[in-house]
This record gives structure tokens, sequence and C-alpha cells, in this order.
């Protein structure tokens, strides 16, 4: 079980690790992945500095995903399937006709592209300075990060 988690709970935040580690494998444009920067950790971090309102409304949404699987026929939750369900079930969101499961497949993809790209071993393989706040060693989320989030509020 997850330890220190801020925002999510420890079944968010094993629905989160999966869906980041199939849209973020190793190996591709970089050679860390998502579970290489502990992504869902670094969501957890996202999340925690939300308005609660926005935070409530994130979490439901990951909650909704981990159990998505069971309205197309699976037996069980996300986290749980195989790593080619997995994949089936973020293509079957991704494309779908109703707009609430692309926003909500949006939005764990924006949340695991958000993280990944705020770790200093991403910045590292792309050759670029670490973002600002680790360049302070403060530990968190940039501030600009949340703000996106929160639609720029």
């Amino acid at each position: 079980m997850p330890r220190g988690l801020l925002a999510l709970s420890p079944v968010e935040y094993r629905t989160m690790e999966a869906a980041a580690a199939r849209l973020i494998p190793p190996g591709g444009p970089f050679a860390p992945g998502a579970a290489d920067v502990d992504v869902a950790r670094r969501v957890d971090r996202i999340v925690a500095q939300l308005d609660d309102e926005t935070r409530l409304r994130v979490k439901h949404a990951i909650r909704l995903f981990e159990y998505a699987p069971f309205l197309s026929g699976h037996l069980r939750s996300f986290r749980k399937l195989s790593p080619g369900a997995q994949d089936e079930v973020l293509h079957a969101w991704n494309s779908s006709r109703r707009p609430f499961r692309v926003h909500v497949f949006d939005l764990l993809k924006s949340l695991a592209l958000m993280a990944f790209y705020n770790s200093s071993e991403v910045h590292d393989a792309m050759g670029k300075a670490p973002p600002l706040c680790h360049a302070r060693r403060v530990r968190g989320v940039h501030p600009g990060t949340a703000a996106a989030l929160r639609g720029g509020r």
C-alpha cells in the first residue's frame, strides 16, 4: 500500500499508476516511463494543491475510471486487468462518442503527462534544465501546474 499520500486514496493512486504505465511506457521518446518517475505520486501532489471542489471532481473521475471496465463487460477493475485489456479500455474511452468518457480520459492523460514532464529525470532525458521547483529543491508541484488544473484561477 502506498504511504504518505496527500490527496489520493490507495485505490485512486493504484488506478493512476496503472493508467500512467500504459499511457507512458518506458522506452518511448525518452528512456524513463511513468513508473520510473513515480507519476502516480506526482499526480497525488498535483491533486493535493487543488481547491476542494476540483480535488473531489478529479478523485471521482479517477475512481470512476477504476470501475469503467465493468461498463464494457470486463469482470475486473481497471488496475486488475491485463495490460492488453487496459489498453482496450483506454482506447475505448479516448475514442468514445460519449463526451464524458473522453473528458475523463483526457483528465487522466493530462495529469499523467504533467506529472511526467515535471520530473527532473525527464528533463535530463530531454537535455533541458529541470523545472524551477526542482532547481530550488522544493518538494511538490510547480504552482503553475496546479493553476492550470484549476483553469488558470
